[in-house]
């Protein structure tokens, strides 16, 4: 019983550190096509990044012709 809680534990570790680093990289890639760095990504921004163009509409989820870090994650899941 023991072992089985030791792996769970760990697994949880290389979770929570993998849940770390795909956020750190979605700031990242974000902070990189946000050119202005008004915390949004706009259409006309987005074109620096073919796939992120090509999935604009869809990860515009409110509608509103920009993407919040939130709605870019939507790229990532």
């Amino acid at each position: 019983m023991k072992k089985l809680a030791l792996a769970f534990a760990a697994g949880l570790a290389v979770s929570a550190a993998q849940v770390w680093a795909d956020e750190a990289a979605v700031d990242t890639q974000f902070k990189a096509l946000d050119a202005d760095q008004n915390g949004v990504i706009t259409e006309q921004e987005a074109t620096q990044a073919p796939e992120v163009a090509k999935a604009f509409k869809k990860l515009d989820v409110n509608k509103d012709g920009q993407l919040t870090k939130e709605e870019f994650a939507g790229l990532f899941a």
